[in-house]
C-alpha cells in the first residue's frame, strides 16, 4: 500500500523557491511603491501651487513661507486681508511619508518642498517644485 502525502523534501523545494521568488519580487514592490508615492506629493504640489497662484492673483502677494498654510488657509502674514478671498485650500496637507509640505522663500523666489522618505529637509530625495521664479 502506498502512503500519500508530502514528503519532507519536497516541502523544503517549495519553500526554498518562494524565498527565491520573494528575494525578486520586494524591490519591484518598493520601487512601485515610491513612485506612488512621488505621484501623490507631485498632485498635492499641483493643488498648492493653483492655490498659491489664486492668492497672488487676488491680493498681489505671495503666501507666507512656512508649514501652516497661511496664506492659503488664514490671513496670518498676509497684509492686504480686505482682498483676501481664502480659505484657498481645505486643509494643509502631510507628504506620503507624513511630514507637511513647505513653502520656502528665498528674495522672490517661491517654492515648495516635501523631504522625501529621509524625512529630512535638503537632501537629496526631497522633492520640490517652483511656484514663482
Amino acid at each position: 500500500m502506498k502512503k500519500s502525502g508530502i514528503t519532507l523534501i519536497e516541502l523544503l523545494i517549495v519553500f526554498a523557491l518562494i524565498a527565491i521568488l520573494v528575494r525578486f519580487m520586494v524591490p519591484i514592490f518598493n520601487s512601485s511603491r515610491y513612485a506612488a508615492q512621488e505621484a501623490k506629493a507631485l498632485h498635492d504640489f499641483d493643488a498648492i501651487k493653483a492655490a498659491a497662484l489664486r492668492v497672488y492673483f487676488d491680493i498681489e502677494e505671495w503666501p507666507s513661507s512656512g508649514a501652516a498654510g497661511d496664506g492659503l488657509m488664514n490671513t496670518n502674514g498676509i497684509t492686504n486681508i480686505n482682498d483676501w478671498r481664502g480659505p484657498y485650500l481645505d486643509e494643509w496637507k502631510k507628504d506620503p511619508w507624513g511630514n507637511l509640505y513647505v513653502i520656502l522663500q528665498t528674495g522672490s523666489t517661491q517654492w515648495i518642498s516635501s523631504r522625501g522618505p529621509d524625512l529630512n529637509l535638503s537632501t537629496s530625495d526631497d522633492l520640490i517644485l517652483l511656484i514663482h521664479p
